[in-house]
């Protein structure tokens, strides 16, 4: 009866040992995202602050990946003031060659810099540095 007991408890003690073991490695799981994603956010916003140039590519992205309708397209894409004058400088891009685009540039205090806000007929893209982090930070963390 006494190794019975014995061996319950030492059943017990390596029950509990595996359970401490796999929360530790949750906890470090987690962790480990949270970090990876700060030290992500800091090299984009480290790369935003080099120039408009992130946003141009945001907006290449999202004019190619987006159906914005038949023919010559009219969008409206809202910046931050600080990269509006460069942008609308610097457009036409490539992306504009391979889909006719009308594009109205409006300098929008709300966007950060390093992203935009695409309003057509069809609806608003929501390409901003924020939502694009927060789209990565879901699909790291599973929600």
């Amino acid at each position: 009866a006494a190794a019975s007991a014995l061996l319950e408890r030492l059943q017990a003690v390596v029950e509990d040992a595996c359970r401490m073991r796999d929360e530790t490695v949750s906890r470090a799981e987690k962790d480990l995202v949270a970090l990876a994603l700060a030290v992500a956010e800091k090299v984009v916003r480290r790369q935003v602050e080099q120039g408009p140039q992130v946003t141009l590519e945001v907006l290449r992205s999202v004019l190619q990946s987006r159906p914005f309708g038949d023919g010559q397209w009219r969008v409206r894409v809202r910046v931050n003031p600080r990269e509006w004058e460069w942008l609308s400088r610097n457009w036409p891009s490539p992306a504009a060659a391979q889909r006719p685009v009308q594009v109205e540039w409006v300098a929008d205090p709300a966007v950060e810099p390093g992203g935009c806000m695409v309003d057509s007929d069809l609806g608003t893209v929501d390409a901003t540095l924020s939502t694009r982090l927060a789209a990565v930070r879901a699909a790291l963390e599973g929600d």
